[in-house]
């Protein structure tokens, strides 16, 4: 059983720390990915100045009187041998590695790099920290590679950002997954955050900051408030409680809730320590929900009531009325209307 314990004169706020955690090995990297083999095609790479080119043959079988001669080629190779182009045409300082198709150069020197073939470079792609799309990245990859999904450049608010998981090893096949913007604070200051109250299997109670510790007699491990996952300051913004104090905790259709200032901070459906969402690429009706009670006059909220199926809320001289505009309560649907306008005494 948790009781949750909020002091209304302490501002919360996030933790100093920035993500990663775990700063990449390599001051800088890149990759370059041959992504297919085309007969009659110039493959072209200039790292820091230095360039490799791979010619392929024109034709997979050349015939010449008697003889015919194959040629066989694969991208695997194609990258093999530019990688042999780049030491010969002297690039130095850098460590060079090939997983199928993939390369991987990083040093502690700053790289420029290009990619370029004859096919209006549609078979390969050279990447530093940065595509457009989500389908321009390969399949192969170092361990925690960090890349960011520029999307639109028109809007920071389709950016995102991918971390690299291999199968196994630190270089090859596997999956990107969503992961937090470099240099963005990621979690909370719990000392500053709402604490518990915890009754203990021996029938005392323990009182602390919300921190992921192991505590005796508790048979679950005390949660951690939830980081944020993906995105950064713009597509996954802080909680607005953040730089407030918080005046009242409640619970609301399986949220938990808060009020500072002038805005309702609901946490993820079932999971009351998470107040960033899952993902940036899309809104899920499970993600936190953060609204404000807009008026034409000061309303910093006092008290959350639930009522039937409303959250009825106090300021010092405006109730609210929070519910959905539909019949399931999101983020889409979440909406604060005036209910009465009362004087009351908090």
């Amino acid at each position: 059983d948790y009781t949750f314990i909020t002091n209304t004169l302490t501002a919360t706020a996030m933790d100093a720390a920035t993500a990663p955690e775990t700063p990449r090995p390599a001051a800088h990297e890149c990759l370059i990915w041959v992504k297919q083999a085309v007969y009659g095609n110039e493959y072209v790479v200039n790292v820091n100045g230095n360039q490799a080119t791979v010619q392929t043959p024109v034709a997979a079988v050349v015939t010449n009187g008697s003889s015919v001669t194959e040629n066989r080629i694969s991208s695997e190779d194609i990258a093999q041998n530019l990688m042999t182009g780049l030491t010969t045409a002297g690039l130095t300082g850098y460590t060079m590695s090939r997983s199928g198709s993939v390369i991987w150069i990083r040093g502690a020197n700053a790289i420029t790099v290009s990619a370029t073939d004859a096919k209006a470079n549609a078979t390969i792609t050279a990447i530093l920290d940065e595509v457009q799309a989500f389908t321009e990245l390969p399949t192969i990859a170092p361990e925690g590679y960090q890349v960011e999904i520029t999307g639109d450049p028109g809007t920071n608010f389709d950016n995102y950002y991918v971390e690299f998981e291999p199968r196994s090893g630190t270089f090859g096949e596997g999956a990107w997954a969503e992961t937090v913007s470099p240099g963005v604070e990621y979690k909370a200051d719990p000392d500053t955050w709402p604490h518990v109250l915890i009754r203990k299997t021996d029938g005392n109670f323990w009182f602390g900051a919300v921190k992921g510790q192991t505590v005796a007699n508790i048979p679950d491990t005390v949660p951690s408030w939830g980081k944020r996952v993906s995105g950064d300051y713009d597509t996954a913004p802080d909680p607005s409680f953040i730089g407030y104090a918080i005046n009242d905790v409640f619970i609301y259709k399986n949220r938990l809730g808060f009020l500072a200032d002038e805005n309702v901070v609901l946490s993820r459906v079932r999971e009351f320590f998470e107040f960033f969402p899952e993902t940036v690429t899309t809104v899920l009706d499970t993600d936190p929900i953060d609204v404000v009670a807009s008026n034409n006059r000061v309303s910093v909220l006092r008290y959350a009531v639930p009522y039937q199926d409303e959250l009825i809320l106090f300021s010092s001289q405006i109730q609210f009325r929070f519910n959905a505009a539909e019949t399931v309560l999101t983020p889409a649907t979440a909406q604060i209307t005036v209910l009465t306008q009362f004087d009351v005494d908090v």
